[in-house]
């Protein structure tokens, strides 16, 4: 399954591949007793936001590029990337609003 074109591919890989790599890591760092910081919120943001865009830009292929009707797994891995960014962003605002900023 691909993302969409060339671009799309390099763009939703590079997302996908990127956070496998950045969440764990903050998992690991919360197990072993550090605190939120100041790049974990921007993660959460940026996270968000490039997931939306590459859900999006899958749904758009998918829905406009001439695939068959029956190939709705482009479909299903737009949506899933877009809920993937909603819930880095929900996750963004929780963060921003429990946070004293000093």
């Amino acid at each position: 399954m691909a993302f969409g074109t060339v671009d799309d591919n390099f763009l939703g890989t590079g997302v996908v591949v990127g956070f496998a790599i950045i969440v764990p890591a903050c998992l690991l760092s919360y197990i072993l007793g550090a605190n939120i910081s100041l790049l974990e919120i921007f993660i959460n943001l940026v996270g968000g936001v490039l997931y939306v865009a590459v859900g999006a830009v899958t749904i758009q292929t998918y829905t406009y590029s001439g695939y068959s009707d029956h190939d709705s797994t482009g479909i299903a891995l737009g949506a899933l990337a877009i809920v993937t960014g909603c819930i880095f962003l929900v996750d963004f605002l929780f963060v921003v609003k429990d946070t004293k900023f000093t």
